[in-house]
């Protein structure tokens, strides 16, 4: 009596750890395909917020730009008047 089990008993048992395993991969290789996809959507909607706020600060800007602008043209017209008042008033 051995105590090694037979060669096709060890075969059998070979093949059954590779189907496992071969199996165990083909289920990761799922979940990691599924985990990139969600990853690349929420980098999709990471660059879309980003877009978004680039172009509120754009439009900020341009804004403030505006009401500068708005203000330069103020103080222009402001010491206009204050060139016109008489002396005494100022």
């Amino acid at each position: 009596m051995s105590t090694q089990p037979r060669l096709e008993t060890r075969v059998s048992i070979q093949e059954r750890r590779q189907i496992n395993l071969e199996a165990q991969v083909e289920e990761l290789s799922g979940e990691i395909t599924t985990s990139f996809k969600l990853v690349a959507e929420y980098f999709d909607r990471i660059e879309n917020r980003l877009n978004k706020i680039e172009t509120d600060i754009a439009d900020t800007k341009t804004t403030l730009n505006q009401h500068t602008n708005r203000f330069d043209n103020l103080e222009k017209l402001l010491s206009q008047v204050l060139e016109r008042l008489p002396k005494n008033e100022k």
